[in-house]
């Protein structure tokens, strides 16, 4: 996910996005997130009126990298599978919508809401397509997918796995609902 802009605005979404994807929201404090982009505090207020404002600025910036990889038929949360690798970017945009469900914040549920309408799309574009078999609904699917996903977060937090098991074991659990073709 490339950078917004350079001038201030563009700078404060750049740096919001990666501070809320690495420390969650209530961590993220406005001078962390104004150190970030090198800019003034006030900064803050004067383009978005505040912390929840830029908050919401990020939350379209995330929206619009899952559709982006929705539109190039590429998976919305965890990559597309295989040894692929995902980019610094994509990872970081994954740990944003982590953060978002696991540590609630304002948005918390609709930007969940619009990821699983992104997803379920996303999926329902793959079975059209004939890349996927579903054993589920295309709904079910994307919920479970993100389930699958926090819970891989979870265990990485405590230090129960380590990501190479959790792809592979999500892997084997999806294909249980979903089934290439």
């Amino acid at each position: 996910m490339g950078r917004i802009g350079d001038n201030g605005r563009g700078k404060l979404i750049d740096a919001a996005f990666n501070c809320f994807a690495q420390f969650g929201y209530e961590k993220a404090s406005s001078r962390l997130i104004a150190a970030e982009a090198g800019v003034a505090l006030g900064l803050i207020h004067r383009h978005f009126e505040g912390k929840r404002g830029l908050l919401e600025a990020t939350d379209i910036k995330y929206l619009e990298w899952a559709r982006q990889r929705a539109q190039r038929g590429l998976p919305t949360l965890w990559g597309s599978g295989g040894d692929q690798q995902l980019s610094e970017s994509d990872q970081l945009a994954i740990a944003y919508l982590q953060k978002a469900v696991m540590q609630p914040r304002p948005g918390s549920k609709e930007l969940t809401q619009k990821w699983l309408e992104i997803a379920t799309q996303d999926i329902i574009d793959a079975q059209k397509s004939g890349v996927i078999e579903l054993h589920a609904t295309p709904e079910q699917c994307a919920r479970i997918l993100l389930m699958l996903e926090t819970g891989a977060l979870i265990l990485s937090d405590v230090g129960l796995d380590d990501p190479h098991t959790q792809k592979n074991d999500m892997l084997k659990a999806m294909s249980h609902i979903i089934t290439p073709c």
